[in-house]
């Protein structure tokens, strides 16, 4: 699944992530305290689509963030864990020449650094279940000011 809050991915068709030269610098205006993502099944995943809602609320003056998401899903998918992040870019277009199902989504959003801006957790969807809700709370680490981050 991939939110629209993302932007197209600059960067080479081929991987996604071989620069253009073209350098995307958009920036979320400072000061959002709450986010809402339409997240958008992949077209042609069959039982796998999964797509939803989710809201990303930042309590006002603290560091405390709660992400709440509905997810709609094949009852195949029941059973079983799934890794719930967030990409560089909101970019579902195929890699051209196509690579399977990999998209120019870019990487997972600070992956592997040591400043990870939250530990997102495990999408866990119950066993013939086709809808998922689900409430998940960080704390923003101290070098993040907002969700806008």
């Amino acid at each position: 699944m991939a939110g629209i809050v993302g932007r197209m991915n600059p960067n080479q068709a081929k991987d996604g992530k071989t620069s253009t030269g073209n350098v995307d610098v958009t920036k979320p205006v400072e000061g959002i305290s709450e986010i809402s993502c339409y997240m958008r099944a992949i077209t042609g995943a069959g039982e796998n689509k999964i797509g939803g809602e989710v809201l990303i609320v930042q309590t006002p003056l603290t560091k405390n963030v709660k992400l709440q998401a509905k997810l709609v899903h094949g009852a195949s998918m029941g059973g079983k864990d799934y890794s719930f992040h967030f990409h560089d870019y909101g970019d579902l277009r195929q890699l051209s020449p196509a690579d399977g199902d990999k998209r120019r989504v870019g990487q997972i959003y600070n992956e592997g650094k040591e400043d990870d801006i939250i530990k997102l957790k495990v999408l866990k969807i119950a066993q013939g279940e086709k809808k998922t809700f689900l409430t998940q709370k960080y704390t923003l680490p101290d070098k993040v000011q907002g969700v806008e981050e």
